[in-house]
């Protein structure tokens, strides 16, 4: 049951990675069109902290991150890759949460009320602690 909740959760991801995508293209070519009117994403795009890595926009690594639980829980349910992964899914998983809550401290600290990070952040977390489920079965 918990690889088919990785497998919503992270498509989930993606959708909201799309989103947010898109938002910023528009915001970038100035557009006054808006996926997301409510949910306030364009203030994130102007904090220090849209890019924590400084190299690519941190939903970028988001995308990454769902793309790979959603092709790696496709893997265990058709068992095109073993399951003996376990090692690498604890230190995942803290990495994911830590930066997850760095995200929200920024999102409280910079005073943004980004629906999308939010939703996108509490994501992250649940993903890491269904992975460090499945990592001690």
């Amino acid at each position: 049951m918990d690889i088919f909740s990785l497998l919503v959760l992270s498509g989930l991801g993606m959708v909201l990675v799309i989103l947010f995508a898109l938002e910023y293209r528009n915001f970038r070519r100035n557009s006054d069109r808006s996926y997301c009117p409510p949910l306030n994403c364009r203030e994130a795009f102007q904090s220090p902290y849209f890019s924590v890595i400084k190299i690519v926009p941190n939903y970028w690594i988001g995308g990454l991150f769902y793309l790979s639980i959603f092709l790696c829980s496709l893997g265990l349910v058709f068992r095109w890759i073993p399951e003996t992964v376990s090692p690498f899914i604890f230190p995942i998983a803290v990495i994911v949460i830590v930066a997850s809550l760095y995200l929200f401290w920024a999102l409280i600290r910079e005073r943004l009320s980004c629906r999308i990070c939010v939703i996108a952040n509490s994501l992250n977390i649940l993903i890491a602690f269904l992975l460090m489920s499945l990592g001690w079965e």
